[in-house]
């Protein structure tokens, strides 16, 4: 199967120049102002042939023009007669895409400007509606998974001023990110064993407040699906492939090598373009079955949707739910982006690669193993700073505190710059065994005792419980940090959706 999936439509156009005689009634111009458009339409030429998400299933396109008030304008096509007893006014324009071309001629008006809407789809299927006009697209996500009906393309030719004859060309992407899941090939064969013999042969995807209304006119998305779910069906497989399942290749440790895993899940996920190449973040549900009975299933949050890139959640799926990457692939290149779900134990040295004093931390395993410096009194990182590079997913994984006590222990002296960033899903159900036997003085949050400057991040998602069996005064319980002194500073720092439990000295930032 391609790596690269995302097929783009290439449009050229063609204004001839030509008379015809009376449709001032419908635009209100003179006639003479009339040029015939041509426009070409052209598939990709890497799409040659079938191949599983290629795009080259979508044989339908749809067109409309809109003027700079965002009005629709009647769509003439050069063979239609508007003075016709029986003529209706049209403003969805059709052509049929055959072998990767459609042609469409057209009437616009010399010197006015004009909104273009392109939109390729599947013709006949049912994810997709509009009204009397091409402005906006309805999503509707009931349906199987796994289906390629539901691929399409878009785009809007904006500013188009229709002067003398021109050529140019426009492309159309799709408004989706294609989410893909893989497990490893021997996890697959040893899932089948331990069922049995029966494989996975389904599977299904539940996504949580997705948009469903796509505006061609500025690609933005809006409207929202609390749960959208793309019902149970057969693994997606390309009709020429031989073996009884699918594969994929993704680098997952972004080494230059990929590795096959057997293709579980392919679905299209609408997407809006945030802030140039940021990806929407979506919590979804993933389940798969074989003939019989649903065999497994487990959720993931905060996995990131890039339109017109597809995202792959690659790992041991199956017979394993502790540890899968999530790959985000752009098109036609190397990845850019690879997020590991962290598993609650691992850490990643960091080191100070330009002797500057910053330790730049893109993970959680980096994270964590600050705080693992911290906690051993190998290093209070004073006099330098923590800079996170990244959003960091906890994974709901046990966190240790960065600094447990608020006596003598060590705690963190440096600077933490949280660069706008977000820490999604802390935990913290207990923080030492010493609070349930003595008085140490232990502290809970994200940072446990706090010596240094925070600043600027969110955390999004967080249980703080940390009740002691002991003396009540034990315990400094918050989501931000548990105890603060010397000097300590927080700024710009926000909470959201926490839960915090202590016996006293409890509250929601420190």
């Amino acid at each position: 199967m391609k790596k690269s999936l995302l097929s783009v439509f290439a449009l050229a156009t063609m204004l001839l120049a030509t008379g015809c005689s009376q449709e001032e009634e419908i635009l209100g111009v003179d006639s003479s102002n009339y040029v015939d458009a041509s426009f070409t339409i052209n598939l990709n030429e890497g799409a040659q042939s079938r191949t599983l998400g290629d795009g080259t299933q979508v044989n339908q396109l749809l067109y409309g023009i809109f003027d700079q008030n965002q009005n629709a304008v009647p769509v003439i096509e050069k063979t239609t007669d508007v003075t016709a007893d029986n003529y209706i006014p049209n403003y969805i324009g059709e052509a049929v895409i055959t072998g990767g071309t459609a042609t469409v001629k057209m009437r616009l008006v010399k010197g006015q400007t004009y909104d273009l809407v392109f939109w390729a789809q599947v013709k006949g299927n049912t994810y997709y509606t509009h009204g009397d006009d091409l402005k906006t697209i309805g999503v509707t996500y009931e349906g199987y998974a796994n289906d390629e009906d539901r691929d399409a393309f878009f785009k809007c030719r904006e500013d188009l001023t229709v002067k003398d004859h021109f050529t140019e060309t426009v492309e159309l992407r799709r408004p989706f990110g294609q989410l893909n899941a893989g497990t490893a090939v021997a996890d697959y064969k040893a899932a089948e064993v331990l069922l049995g013999g029966s494989p996975v042969t389904k599977s299904e995807l539940v996504v949580s407040n997705i948009p469903n209304t796509l505006n061609l006119l500025d690609g933005s998305v809006t409207g929202s699906t609390k749960n959208a779910t793309f019902t149970m069906n057969y693994l997606p497989k390309d009709a020429a492939t031989t073996s009884a399942y699918e594969t994929i290749q993704v680098d997952a440790d972004n080494d230059g090598t990929a590795e096959n895993y057997v293709h579980l899940s392919m679905n299209y996920l609408l997407a809006d373009v945030k802030d140039g190449a940021n990806a929407y973040l979506y919590d979804v549900t993933l389940k798969f079955a074989n003939e019989s009975e649903t065999i497994n299933e487990f959720p993931v949050t905060q996995i990131p949707v890039q339109r017109n890139y597809k995202t792959n959640i690659v790992g041991n799926l199956l017979t394993s739910q502790g540890e899968f990457t999530v790959v985000v692939v752009p098109e036609f290149e190397k990845p850019d982006n690879v997020i590991v779900l962290w598993d609650g134990t691992s850490t990643e040295e960091v080191t100070d690669a330009d002797n500057d004093g910053i330790y730049e931390i893109f993970n959680a395993a980096q994270l964590a193993w600050v705080a693992d410096q911290v906690n051993n009194q190998n290093n209070t990182f004073d006099g330098k700073t923590v800079k996170l590079m990244a959003d960091i997913d906890l994974n709901n994984q046990p966190w240790t505190p960065i600094g447990l006590s608020g006596d003598s222990n060590p705690k963190f002296k440096g600077t933490f710059d949280g660069n706008d960033k977000t820490i999604y899903n802390l935990n913290i159900v207990s923080v030492d065994s010493r609070a349930l036997t003595n008085n140490t003085y232990t502290a809970a949050g994200f940072f446990g005792a706090l010596n240094g400057s925070i600043s600027n991040f969110t955390i999004d998602g967080a249980t703080i419980k940390h009740v002691s069996g002991g003396n009540a005064t034990v315990n400094g319980v918050a989501v931000v940090a548990g105890s603060t002194a010397y000097g300590a500073t927080i700024d710009g720092v926000k909470i959201k959706n926490a839960k915090v439990e202590g016996n006293r000295y409890v509250a929601g930032i420190v």
